[in-house]
């Protein structure tokens, strides 16, 4: 019978990928997972974005593409409509990490602004035992953002 040794880094590797196989098969990460198209249809041709929450990490990515070249504005809001970040930006391309790990449980939602078009994804912070964050579907007005799986 052959016997294998492994070096350090190759012991942590291997449990490292056997963490991230059973982290996939909880069921809190299955909240997380958006199973539509990667871009929504119904976006403006202008605005494009996709957000999604960082594994591991109490924080929000952002990506967007601005075609029509004005200032986009960011806003995130609480339950409330209370605005509780707010950006102009004046680049036709943009990413950002929101760390959102100081603010209370509850629904969010992130909003982007142009003259032309507004894009909006709702987001829910969850006590830690259930993933914190989870990207849920709003049937609001609006386009909203894509959500990255």
């Amino acid at each position: 019978m052959k016997t294998f040794h492994l070096t350090p880094s190759q012991r942590a590797l291997i449990g490292r990928a056997l963490i991230a196989g059973f982290a996939l098969a909880s069921p809190s990460l299955y909240a997380q997972t958006f199973t539509g198209p990667d871009v929504i249809a119904e976006a403006p041709a202008s605005l494009r974005a996709v957000a999604y929450p960082i594994l591991n990490r109490s924080a929000v990515k952002l990506h967007f593409e601005n075609q029509s070249h004005t200032s986009v504005q960011i806003q995130i809001l609480d339950e409330k409509k209370k605005v509780i970040y707010q950006d102009l930006i004046h680049a036709p391309k943009y990413a950002g990490r929101f760390d959102v790990s100081a603010l209370p449980y509850g629904f969010y939602t992130i909003e982007l602004k142009t003259h032309l078009a507004r894009v909006t994804q709702t987001f829910r912070i969850e006590p830690p035992s259930s993933g914190r964050i989870v990207m849920t579907h709003d049937t609001t007005e609006g386009a909203r953002l894509a959500v990255k799986h």
